[in-house]
């Protein structure tokens, strides 16, 4: 499964978009998906908002025993350095080769 973020992420879709993973990654279990790709490639920026979105998914995905990986841009690479949450994080530069991590 592939979540696509779209170039800029507003409070009122970041909220949305929580509930709306939840509920799709749920039903992706169920239909024998084993991993998660988040592609950042095509936002502007990250902020704290962003990494927060993130951060549920992924524990959405550990809780449900599904593997994960992100693929993102260097300007999101470089600005999740400046958050503890984020900071140690692994991105892949291309979508395809975060798919290859699994």
């Amino acid at each position: 499964m592939t979540v696509k973020l779209p170039k800029k992420c507003h409070s009122s879709a970041i909220s949305k978009l929580g509930i709306y993973f939840k509920t799709k990654t749920s039903e992706a279990v169920d239909f024998g998906i084993s991993h998660v790709t988040y592609d950042t490639q095509q936002l502007q920026g990250l902020d704290l908002e962003v990494v927060k979105l993130l951060l549920q998914s992924m524990r959405i995905c550990q809780e449900l025993s599904l593997k994960h990986a992100i693929a993102g841009n260097s300007k999101v690479i470089e600005e999740s350095k400046k958050y503890e949450e984020s900071k140690d994080w692994t991105f892949c530069e291309t979508i395809e080769t975060a798919r290859e991590t699994f």
